[in-house]
């Protein structure tokens, strides 16, 4: 990301964390972490199990964000895939709300899963971090 003076000159983000520290299985996971210190779970993006330490668990517990002010000033791009199975499209537009910038912008890309791994999805990727660095190299 490039800097400023310390500051961050925008920011690009596909998936907001959520999957990190979920909404609706939160309980049952708060309890299997907790007496197992971890949990595995399938994905269907690989033949491994999706692992999810204490730690993870509790590190991301504590630093929620969504459901408060977020003092983040820079420029933010949220791309989302529509049919992401994994991160529910309303997070990145509950993420977009409660960000201090004037300047967020969400992009749902229709027929996007959570990766956005097609070539036109990470062409996309691509163009837009391309499109926060030049804004920030050519601002007056």
């Amino acid at each position: 990301m490039p800097r400023s003076n310390g500051r961050s000159a925008g920011s690009r983000t596909g998936s907001p964390g959520w999957s990190a520290t979920r909404g609706a299985s939160e309980g049952a996971c708060d309890t299997i972490i907790a007496t197992e210190g971890l949990l595995q779970e399938d994905t269907p993006y690989s033949d491994q199990p999706y692992i999810t330490t204490r730690k993870f668990w509790t590190d991301g517990q504590a630093n929620r964000l969504l459901g408060t002010r977020i003092d983040l000033t820079c420029p933010v791009r949220l791309l989302h895939g529509q049919e992401d199975g994994d991160v529910p499209p309303e997070i990145s537009l509950s993420l977009a709300a409660a960000l201090a910038s004037d300047d967020v912008q969400v992009t749902l890309v229709k027929g996007g899963d959570h990766r956005l791994s097609r070539d036109s999805d990470i062409a996309l990727l691509i163009e837009t971090v391309a499109r926060l660095v030049h804004a920030h190299h050519n601002r007056p």
